[in-house]
């Protein structure tokens, strides 16, 4: 699957680790001799594959294999064996008889299924994790989605696929799910290779830093704005709260005032009886004789009325107390509403900061890709000067192929000459 592009993509994306996922020969193998220094990890279906590769890649430290069938998830899942080996794994091989006429499944097997965030973990790797996958197999979308959650350390990948949709049915082998599933997660499709058959193929993708930086800018402005949006409703839950703060305090001054009204106007009432009283009795202690009675049960009635005027003063003590525990309340609403009200202003000085530091990655960001669009530019050249001079070469094979074939003739007409002259 690695051809020349591979060296271009080299220099754009440099290669820290690599996995290759899928069967491999011997040929295909020779193909990762220029990576020796790469850590590289190979992942096939068979055991005895393993051990093949294994003896043959002994002497590179680098690299190394392992055995596993890969998937979207665990489990237990039918494994095929095809006629065509270079076609068996989970897809049935009749899936692919529009690509190949006489492919057919000759044998089957139930095989235990795990997924490649799994298999790097039971790895343990000790090494950079990969930047470059190379899977190999169809359908490649299921072991690209059993390593969704480190997809955002991956800079290329190399996904085989079925070029041609009509060929087959099994629609996740198809280029266009390879679109849909990693253009969405900051990838863009950079070329496209044929193999012997052109129905099948592998898609160069390489990290979309254009719409990376474009959703870092979205998300970056839409944390703004919610900070924002959080201020405001924090000012308009504290003002909610002063106001609501303000008319209780109202409600409680004017309860207070009137109960006070009340047992003043009480007090001056029974005061004013007292007083009638007092005059009554004073009235009659000319004829004290005569009225004891009347006085007893006047001073009984004056006693009744010092009662309820020392209970009424008690009450009023009361509710002058119940008033002031209400205002030491209020001044407590207004400590907290204070100490709300500076939490607020933290939090606003804490996403001013956050602003400051995207603006600061914003501007790194802007500075790499004007890097980045400078060394593509570069590369382009370069990919146009070597296809001006494959052409080149490919105009001087025809003309040496022209002179080929004249010398043949020539050869064959001395031959035919020199025969003739033995024949006489």
């Amino acid at each position: 699957m690695l051809t020349a592009r591979v060296e271009l993509l080299k220099e754009l994306f440099p290669v820290k680790a690599l996995i290759r996922v899928g069967s491999l020969n011997t040929y295909e193998l020779s193909e990762y001799v220029l990576l020796a220094a790469v850590p590289v990890t190979f992942i096939v279906p068979e055991e005895e594959q393993r051990r093949a590769i294994a003896e043959l890649i002994a002497e590179q430290s680098h690299w190394n294999v392992a055995c596993a069938v890969l998937s979207d998830a665990k489990g237990e899942r039918e494994y095929f064996e095809a006629s065509n080996p270079r076609e068996s794994g989970l897809l049935q091989p009749e899936e692919l008889s529009g690509i190949w006429r006489n492919i057919t499944t000759v044998s089957s097997r139930r095989v235990t299924v795990s997924t490649l965030s799994d298999v790097t973990r039971e790895l343990a790797f000790d090494r950079p994790m990969p930047n470059w996958l190379v899977i190999d197999c169809l359908p490649a979308v299921a072991v690209l989605q059993g390593f969704e959650a480190s997809l955002d350390e991956c800079d290329v990948i190399v996904a085989r696929a079925v070029l041609d949709e009509s060929a087959s049915s099994e629609k996740s082998c198809a280029l266009s799910a390879l679109d849909d599933f990693l253009v969405h997660r900051g990838f863009r499709r950079l070329a496209v290779t044929e193999e012997r058959h052109p129905a099948l193929g592998a898609a160069f993708y390489g990290r979309n830093w254009r719409q990376l930086w474009l959703d870092l800018w979205e998300r970056g402005r839409t944390a703004e704005v919610d900070a924002a949006e959080r201020v405001n409703a924090a000012q308009r839950g504290l003002e909610q709260l002063r106001r609501e703060g303000e008319v209780a305090k109202l409600e409680l001054e004017s309860t207070a005032q009137r109960a006070i009204a009340e047992l003043t106007a009480r007090l001056e009432l029974q005061a004013r009886d007292a007083s009638a009283c007092r005059v009554q009795v004073q009235e009659m202690s000319a004829a004290a004789e005569q009225r004891e009675r009347s006085v007893a049960e006047l001073q009984r009635r004056l006693d009744g009325l010092s009662a309820e005027h020392e209970r009424l003063q008690s009450q009023l003590e009361q509710h002058a107390a119940e008033r002031l525990r209400a205002i030491d309340a209020l001044a407590k609403e207004r400590e907290n509403q204070a100490l709300q009200t500076a939490t607020i202003q933290r939090a606003l000085e804490g996403a001013t900061e956050a602003r400051d530091a995207f603006e600061i990655d914003l501007q790194k960001v802007r500075m790499e890709l004007a890097q980045a669009n400078e060394t593509v530019l570069a590369q382009t050249e370069r990919i146009r000067s070597m296809e001006k001079e494959r052409d080149e070469c490919q105009e001087r094979q025809l003309k040496l192929d022209r002179e080929v074939l004249k010398a043949e003739a020539q050869l064959e007409l001395i031959k035919d000459v020199v025969l003739r002259d033995k024949a006489f």
